[in-house]
């Protein structure tokens, strides 16, 4: 038997970034979670995205660039 997944989409902004994604979680993780889990995990995913997209491109070596 396998264990339903609930989509919940959701957008995040910052007036700046904008994060379009979904959560798939089960009906008993929702249920744990409750709404404050949830909303703090769509923050979680939104701040880990802009740390990412924003973050500085490290130095490449010669090497590195010619493959």
């Amino acid at each position: 038997m396998t264990t339903q997944l609930i989509n919940i989409p959701f957008t995040k902004t910052d007036g700046v970034h904008k994060l379009q994604d979904a959560l798939n979680l089960t009906q008993e993780e929702i249920d744990a979670l409750g709404d404050a889990g949830i909303e703090a995990m769509k923050q979680q995913r939104f701040d880990n995205w802009v740390a990412f997209i924003t973050a500085p491109v490290p130095d490449q070596t010669e090497e590195q660039i010619d493959g």
